[in-house]
Formats: structure tokens, sequence, C-alpha cells
């Protein structure tokens, strides 16, 4: 699976890739930094999970982080395609 994504848009971008995808996701996952020469050898792999867990992490209203619900985020099924792109980190 080769994921496309904006360096500062990580997180939407991959969501909104796995989202619609139709790749096998026990294939090994590839990463591309779009505007960014490179070939992924596993260094831009780490890289991306480092950003997708910062940017999760810091997404929604600064200080204001609790352990709520997001019923917004349920609906569209956010959680679930996080999960997946975990797994795919550990393939």
């Amino acid at each position: 699976m080769l994921l496309e994504v904006r360096r500062n848009h990580v997180m939407k971008d991959a969501l909104g890739t796995i989202r619609y995808s139709q790749d096998d996701l026990s294939s090994k996952l590839q990463i591309k930094f779009i505007g960014e020469a490179g070939v992924d050898l596993g260094g831009l792999r780490c890289e991306f999970f480092s950003l997708l867990v910062y940017q999760f992490s810091h997404s929604g209203s600064s200080g204001h982080l609790t352990f709520r619900k997001n019923y917004v985020e349920l609906e569209k099924n956010t959680f679930f395609y996080l999960g997946q792109l975990v797994a795919l980190s550990i393939l």
C-alpha cells in the first residue's frame, strides 16, 4: 500500500486515503511525502508514524484534552482507521 501524504497534513491525508482504499491492508506500507524526493527503505515510514502520532496527540483544543467521546469522529470511523494505521506500523 502506498500512502502519499503532505508533511503538514499527515493524519488528514492518511485517513483520507485509507478510508477509501481498496488495497490489501496486510501489504507492506510505503510512504511518499508529496513534493519530496525519497525512497522508503524504512526511514520515511518511521518519520510518517512520528508525525502521525504528533498530529493526533496535538489535534483538538490545546489544554483541553479529556477522555470523552467525540461523536463526529466516531461517526466518521476515524478511530477505526487510526487503528488500522497503527496495525500497519507493526507489520
